[in-house]
């Protein structure tokens, strides 16, 4: 019986441990998006500039939003940084090779 949960918390520890980094990646991710869409200017510029100075207000709750654009925001920008890391870590060797 024992050995049974040691398996498991191993499976536990080889799946969760790994993805981490993603679970935090899409938590700022998505903090970013609300702060993009609290900030109460109009043109993309002033708006990206009053969201980036919003940010350390919007960070400083810790419980992510559930509105559907920060989500969205949250899981694409996180898609795409695990797409980079899966396209380095699977095709590194050989940029690296054909780099010589």
């Amino acid at each position: 019986m024992n050995g049974n949960l040691t398996a498991d918390i191993g499976k536990v520890k080889r799946y969760l441990l790994p993805n981490l980094p993603y679970a935090a990646l899409f938590w700022f991710f998505s903090k970013c998006g609300e702060a993009y869409r609290t900030s109460p200017e109009n043109e993309i510029v002033f708006k990206l500039m009053d969201a980036i100075g919003n940010l350390n207000a919007t960070i400083s709750n810790p419980i992510p939003s559930i509105d559907p654009f920060d989500l969205c925001i949250g899981l694409i920008c996180t898609a795409v940084i695990c797409g980079i890391v899966w396209n380095k870590r699977k095709y590194g060797v050989l940029w690296a090779i054909g780099k010589r």
